[in-house]
């Protein structure tokens, strides 16, 4: 809140009188009027504010005028106040910084109050009188239900003073700036004593009045998020401080209009760009809409911008999602710094401890990520990501049936659904993971059927192109040759490119003795195939169908242009050595089998066919001298 403090205007004493009056006579209430709202209050208090003479009758004088408006307008009533010291060091640190320290310091579930106030004092102003524009006195985080209030050495009007207790209490509960002097949500407060709020900030608290703030924004539904949205699009302006767009921001969230909560996010850091808060907000939501480069950025401004005593853990986070960013850019070793500069700053964060044994067990440091899973399993027995992990480790290291026992006690413990929400939707999340698991460790020791029902489940939970490529192989493997194709072709249409699979669902059509659809799907391949290897390959497979159809120029066609693709293609060669013979050409036959015997001498069926090709043509000759001498 600013203070502006000049002698241009001075209420006549019989209006202030009047007002006074107004402020303490009774408000008949009407018929549908909401029951009072007792709050609790927790009060920290510095060292320095403890130095004013009687600073806690004073304060609350100050509070019982604060609570006085608010019952008359609100039914809010500050029922009782619970004191606490607070060593908020330095104490002329700027005021975002002091609340996020407050904040660190105090819980409100855990001291069982519904609002905190920081009270402090500008201890480097020595006369505020000489300052035009004060605006360094209040600020509140709206509904997170802390606030700080801090005065200058120098006493302000008490008029001021006490205003600047209502005005933060205001943005507690989501009030914004108003240009109407007279009222409490003026951006600037003169000599004038503001009794009432102005209608529009009426409307906004008494719609958040039941605004849980342990819960802080989530404790609002959305209906109620959608009126203050359309009130604060109307009431936008540059007056509004930064906290009011961090909440406009929370609510698009909620709302799931990421656009418009980044919009506000950009607008915040515009006016406070060296606000690590804001920074590390946007990149994260950057992050979650797909926009790593511009993500990246913020996370990188954000880590430089946290530095501060009590920051530790918000700079924790992030590092942490620097380094998911890197861990899913494929970045091991940015993901590995990142994460071992986020447990430097909170050393007992068993998520981050979790995070660094993942990238080792990427970086091929089995034994390391197994040591650092157990020692979380050690503070945290039951914890299913840790024991999914190990899961992995003991996979990798063949040990299949430990794979298969770690995997389903972490099934068991996701099953059972305990911890918070987000607790359990981060372990929904790792169904697919489990399930993935099971699948390959059930399969590595042959029980292929119920390998298959978990690999469908993985692909169920998480439905991506490459869990459609892993089932459809799988598939494959099993004989299940419809559900093959069915899971790669999904797979083609997005990736048209992937020219290996061509070639599996080619087979799978050989197979079903569905010949024309596989050669169609061979030819399909070359298509998009740019790898002379793979190009020979599917030319070869053609021959072959061409040969099973008894056709045998179009064989001879397709094993030609298999080994002008890659004359090491010894299948193409003896594919072409069955094509000529086909045809009845038993010397063009013979020079295919000696290109491939020159390849590979030990090629058994080719030196068995080549012997029946030199008898062929020993025949064929001795017909010729038989009919000569005839």
């Amino acid at each position: 809140m600013t203070l502006r403090r000049t002698a241009r205007y001075r209420r006549p004493a019989g209006a202030v009188l009047c007002l006074l009056l107004l402020l303490l006579s009774p408000v008949p209430l009407e018929a549908a009027a909401p029951p009072m709202r007792e709050m609790t209050l927790g009060v920290a208090v510095t060292p320095s504010f403890k130095s004013t003479p009687e600073w806690k009758s004073v304060f609350k004088k100050r509070l019982k005028y604060t609570s006085t408006i608010f019952e008359r307008e609100f039914r809010i009533k500050l029922k009782s106040v619970v004191f606490w010291d607070w060593d908020a060091s330095p104490e002329s640190t700027d005021l975002v910084t002091l609340l996020d320290d407050l904040m660190n310091r105090y819980s409100l579930s855990e001291k069982k109050v519904d609002m905190i106030i920081g009270l402090t004092r500008l201890t480097d102003i020595s006369d505020a009188m000489n300052l035009k524009d004060l605006h360094v006195l209040g600020k509140a985080r709206p509904f997170s239900g802390y606030m700080i209030v801090r005065y200058p050495n120098q006493p302000l009007f008490r008029v001021q003073e006490e205003t600047v207790l209502v005005h933060e209490m205001g943005h507690l509960f989501g009030a914004v700036h108003t240009d109407k002097e007279d009222t409490i949500m003026s951006f600037y407060v003169d000599r004038q004593i503001p009794t009432t709020f102005d209608r529009m900030n009426q409307q906004i608290i008494r719609i958040t009045r039941d605004v849980n703030f342990a819960k802080g924004m989530d404790s609002l539904d959305p209906g109620i998020i959608q009126q203050l949205l359309d009130t604060y699009g109307r009431l936008t302006a540059d007056s509004n401080s930064t906290d009011f767009y961090y909440a406009l921001a929370h609510f698009y969230l909620q709302l799931g209009q990421e656009e418009q909560a980044a919009n506000a996010l950009g607008r915040l850091v515009e006016m406070e760009p060296e606000n690590g808060r804001a920074l590390y907000n946007l990149g994260v939501l950057y992050t979650n809409m797909g926009r790593n480069e511009q993500a990246e950025k913020m996370l990188t401004a954000a880590s430089s911008r946290l530095n501060v005593r009590g920051q530790e853990k918000r700079r924790a986070a992030v590092y942490d999602a620097l380094g998911r960013l890197n861990f899913a850019k494929g970045n091991m070793e940015g993901a590995h710094y990142n994460w071992n500069k986020a447990l430097g700053l909170d050393p007992n964060n068993l998520d981050t401890k979790i995070s660094l044994a993942v990238v080792q067990l990427k970086r091929g440091q089995i034994t390391s990520a197994q040591n650092a899973l157990q020692q979380v399993l050690k503070v945290d027995p039951q914890n299913p990501q840790a024991l999914t992990h190990l899961g992995t480790v003991a996979y990798v290291k063949k040990d299949f049936p430990g794979a298969i026992s770690s995997y389903q006690n972490a099934l068991q413990l996701v099953q059972s659904g305990g911890g918070d929400a987000e607790t359990r939707s981060k372990n929904k999340a790792l169904l697919a993971d489990i399930y993935g698991g099971l699948g390959m460790s059930l399969w590595q020791l042959g029980n292929t059927q119920e390998a298959t029902k978990y690999f469908s489940a993985a692909c169920g939970m998480s439905p991506s192109v490459a869990c459609h490529e892993k089932m459809g192989k799988i598939y494959y493997e099993i004989g299940q040759w419809d559900n093959a194709i069915s899971e790669l072709v999904q797979v083609l249409q997005t990736n048209k490119e992937n020219t290996e699979l061509y070639g599996v669902i080619g087979m799978a059509f050989t197979k079903k003795g569905e010949i024309e659809n596989a050669i169609s799907a061979f030819q399909e391949g070359l298509r998009y195939a740019k790898d002379q290897k793979k190009i020979s390959r599917l030319h070869s497979n053609s021959g072959h169908l061409y040969l099973q159809m008894q056709r045998a120029e179009p064989a001879v066609s397709e094993f030609m242009a298999a080994i002008t693709s890659d004359w090491s293609n010894q299948d193409a060669h003896l594919g072409l050595a069955l094509a000529y013979l086909s045809k009845g050409e038993p010397a063009q036959a013979r020079s295919s089998l000696v290109n491939l015997l020159g390849m590979n001498p030990q090629n058994q069926q080719a030196r068995d066919l080549l012997g029946q090709v030199e008898t062929m043509l020993n025949e064929l000759q001795n017909q010729q001298v038989s009919v000569s001498f005839s």
